[in-house]
């Protein structure tokens, strides 16, 4: 106990550092009242992370949250998917088997982002589904089709090697983790107001890993992987993975290589919330802690999807959305003939080079 409650006193210093920077680049995304409603919910998250002590009671308290949201939001789609979307960043990856139950046991894992799905987007999707439906865009359509497409080929193909129950699981499984969150997500947003509310919630998030990842490289001591010891679960190999003499820092994701690419994500939302109206210098602020949070996790995949998304944001903020999709039609071929002449693994040597993996290195890391 003594030890957790030094870590949770570590990450409340964090939490601190990201509602400083958050409520000055993204208060103004929300409604009014909504950021000190997010805030005592994220304070709430942390609390909850690192003074449970056992999985069953934290799987408990996270429920209990998830009910207080649902109730709270009621009528409200855009707030369950906020909730659930800064929820899904800022707790740590525990899970909680209930009982001995066989078959049914990968099913009945609780995890956070499961627990989310059932108690905040299963109303959400029955209000969706109740409401005149508006005039989807014919692109959506397609995506769906794709998305029930690729899920009903996974089943078909284990049908012949699995068993009927595995089967029952499977689809169950995929119906809450994937179908239904996408379902919310593609139609819960009434106008562009509602998508913004969301993305701050999430940048909130956001923000906040990227603090407690500075604050873990400042100590080189990992906060939410230590749970793992108090809570006596496993959800990577080793507690503490370093490059050379340093500490490559996670925050609440399973490993460095997944916090990587979650801050690059939160760069590019965070971005996109700026508003001409604030100052520079706390924009700069935050991006710069990105960009030191993401160095931290000594992650060079995750450096190429950074290049990436800041060619993304760029090209999208200067050169219209038709420039765009011109751009990325243009590096296809471009890429289609590098690979067909031969070139392709050039490339991928020299962006190695740049990064400082060898070929050990690049064995590990598929730029193509």
């Amino acid at each position: 106990m003594t030890y957790s409650i030094k870590l949770l006193l570590m990450a409340l210093v964090a939490l601190a550092l990201a509602l400083f920077l958050a409520r000055r680049v993204l208060a103004q995304a929300m409604p009014d009242g909504q950021f000190k409603q997010a805030s005592w919910l994220l304070i709430a998250s942390v609390l909850i992370s690192f003074l449970s002590l056992k999985p069953v009671i934290f799987m408990i308290l996270v429920a209990t949250l998830f009910f207080f949201v649902a109730m709270d939001a009621r009528d409200s789609i855009s707030n369950k998917i906020a909730a659930f979307a800064l929820f899904v960043v800022v707790f740590p990856p525990i899970s909680y088997t209930l009982g001995n139950l066989g078959d049914l046991n990968q099913l009945t894992e609780l995890r956070v982002a499961r627990l989310g799905s059932i108690i905040l987007l299963v109303p959400a999707a029955l209000q969706i589904s109740t409401r005149p439906a508006p005039r989807y865009p014919a692109w959506l359509m397609w995506t769906d089709i794709l998305i029930v497409s690729y899920f009903a080929l996974r089943i078909i193909l284990n049908i012949p090697h699995s068993p009927t129950t595995l089967i029952l699981r499977t689809t169950v499984e995929s119906m809450i983790d994937t179908i239904i969150p996408y379902y919310v997500f593609s139609r819960g947003f009434s106008n562009r107001e509602e998508i913004a509310k969301v993305l701050a919630w999430m940048g909130l998030g956001f923000i906040f890993a990227a603090c407690v990842a500075l604050f873990e490289f400042a100590g080189q001591r990992n906060l939410y992987a230590e749970l793992q010891g108090i809570y006596g679960v496993t959800w990577q190999l080793t507690l503490r993975l370093t490059r050379g003499a340093y500490l490559r820092t996670q925050a609440m994701t399973p490993q460095p290589l997944v916090l990587a690419f979650l801050l690059v994500y939160g760069v590019t939302c965070t971005a996109l919330l700026f508003k001409s109206s604030q100052r520079k210098a706390i924009n700069l602020l935050v991006l710069g802690a990105f960009a030191a949070a993401v160095l931290t996790t000594f992650s060079r995949g995750a450096l190429v999807g950074a290049m990436v998304a800041a060619t993304v944001l760029f090209a999208l903020r200067n050169g219209g959305a038709t420039r765009f999709k011109l751009g990325v039609v243009g590096v296809l071929l471009a890429a289609v003939v590098l690979r067909v002449v031969g070139l392709d693994s050039v490339v991928v040597t020299t962006i190695g080079g740049m990064l400082g993996g060898g070929t050990a290195g690049l064995q590990t890391i598929d730029y193509r």
